[in-house]
């Protein structure tokens, strides 16, 4: 019966553990989001909800703004690769969503996970690249030999 009392008793602090852990987590996201937010509002200037790469840089260009975006987690040394970064759509500006998003995507450093998919992803980019240049060479090698005979052929498989 001891046993039965101090099992459940430890079941309940684990879980009153678990509960703790979240909500300081989920507190920790909050707080983050806002600040996030506060400093994408700050270099909003022109007031459009779309961040440009000069309202970008000049906001930090300010060194008390500079430091909170690296209290944040995110380097702020190159300006213009960062905010490459986080412009997903090429659009030269960045939204609210777009910018909180890519900030949320910084914070956290890369995980095993990630640096896996990046390995995927560059083989398969490799592996398309050289059936390309093959497919180029063949072409020209093709090519070459139809201007030697006069003939006139059309490279097949590209």
């Amino acid at each position: 019966m001891v046993i039965g009392a101090f099992v459940a008793t430890s079941s309940d602090i684990a879980a009153r553990d678990r509960e703790l852990i979240v909500k300081d987590q989920m507190t920790q996201i909050s707080g983050y989001f806002k600040k996030v937010n506060t400093f994408f509002c700050e270099a909003d200037v022109d007031g459009s909800g779309k961040l440009s790469f000069e309202e970008f840089k000049e906001h930090l260009k300010n060194k008390v703004v500079s430091a909170y975006f690296n209290a944040l987690g995110v380097c702020v040394s190159q300006a213009e690769t960062l905010f490459l970064l986080l412009d997903r759509e090429n659009s030269r500006m960045l939204s609210l969503n777009e910018f909180t998003a890519g900030c949320m995507r910084l914070r956290c450093n890369a995980k095993s996970l990630d640096v896996n998919l990046l390995l995927h992803e560059t083989k398969k980019v490799s592996k398309y690249v050289m059936e390309l240049r093959k497919c180029l060479l063949d072409t020209s090698v093709m090519a070459r030999r139809s201007s030697q005979s006069g003939e006139s052929k059309q490279p097949t498989g590209c």
